[in-house]
């Protein structure tokens, strides 16, 4: 259950990052906004970055 609670905030981490490196060099019209939008206020994102960040970082996971 941990391989795969990290493998799966790692890969949302990731996607984020990628939309904003993407974002930076397109500049695409309307990011932010669509963004805001779509995954709304409720701070679920940084709940996901961070927890894998502890995931990552803090936290020992052990594979199996």
């Amino acid at each position: 259950m941990q391989k795969e609670l990290f493998a799966t905030t790692d890969t949302a981490h990731s996607l984020i990052d990628h939309a904003l490196r993407v974002n930076e060099l397109a500049e695409i019209a309307g990011y932010n906004a669509r963004v805001s939008n779509i995954f709304g206020a409720d701070g679920l994102q940084m709940f996901i970055k961070a927890l894998r960040n502890l995931l990552r970082h803090v936290h020992s996971v052990e594979a199996g």
